[in-house]
């Protein structure tokens, strides 16, 4: 609060610390070390600061640019994710699928490169709903198809040994 005067008057307050708080002895605090020394080239290099401010504006330069390329990138990549994503829910799979599907898009093979990614994805949610189909486990289905590269008859094999 404050007083006529200009003062901060603040309330009082009591606390007490608890036993294990309370040493037995009072303990010493560190010394504060003494002043350094600098020189006057160093005094000299300190004052200048030219190579610093040279090597921040390299540095948000730089930064800046990868920045903007990567947001591009992202949003290239986006475009085609939220595209991809509508085609597999037109042909009938639930999101959770869809989720399983792209989490396992780097390690699927694609037999004809320029057929894109949604008939991998697509290829593979058929795939485990078929497997699932037959009683498989979530986790052992994903692994198998991921294992075996998308391909189904290996996969089932190999769920089944």
């Amino acid at each position: 609060m404050m007083g006529s005067s200009g003062n901060l008057r603040m309330p009082s307050i009591e606390c007490q610390l608890a036993a294990k708080y309370v040493t037995s002895k009072p303990i010493d605090l560190p010394a504060v070390p003494a002043k350094t020394e600098i020189d006057s080239d160093t005094n000299r290099i300190l004052e200048n600061m030219e190579l610093e401010k040279q090597t921040v504006e390299e540095d948000y330069c730089s930064q800046f640019e990868d920045q903007v390329y990567s947001i591009s990138l992202v949003e290239v990549w986006m475009k085609g994710y939220e595209n991809d994503v509508k085609k597999l829910k037109e042909l009938g799979f639930p999101d959770d699928l869809i989720s399983l599907a792209f989490a396992a898009l780097p390690m699927l093979s694609t037999q004809n490169p320029r057929s894109g990614n949604v008939e991998s994805l697509s290829t593979f949610c058929s795939n485990f709903n078929q497997m699932k189909g037959m009683g498989f486990s979530q986790a052992a289905i994903f692994g198998s198809l991921i294992k075996h590269k998308n391909n189904l008859n290996d996969a089932i094999t190999n769920c089944v040994d």
